[in-house]
């Protein structure tokens, strides 16, 4: 942010502190009119960001979740599998020594 404080600073010939509540009030303003979901990216902004750059770093940060969560299901399912395949493997012995 530092380098959009010095140009607001310089261009409206007003104090860098000055400068930087300005920014501070519009950047307070325009988050409170965007979904909070948009709140990183007018953060990246207004530090010389890109518009999407924040959202490239918050898709990546799920794909790393989901991946997670996708092995910790597969883990889960192959126990739960292979307990019913025990399972069932010992109903149908134990019908058969019956007979």
């Amino acid at each position: 942010m530092e380098a959009l404080i010095k140009e607001v600073s310089e261009r409206s010939g007003i104090t860098p502190e000055q400068a930087k509540n300005a920014i501070l009030i519009v950047s307070d303003k325009l988050k409170a009119k965007f979904p909070h979901a948009m709140h990183d990216e007018i953060d990246a902004i207004l530090n010389g960001g890109n518009f999407g750059d924040a959202f490239k770093v918050k898709m990546k940060e799920t794909g790393v979740k989901a991946e997670d969560m996708a092995r910790t299901f597969a883990k889960k399912a192959d126990e739960v599998f292979t307990e019913m395949g025990d399972k069932m493997r010992d109903f149908f012995n134990q019908d058969k020594k019956q007979v």
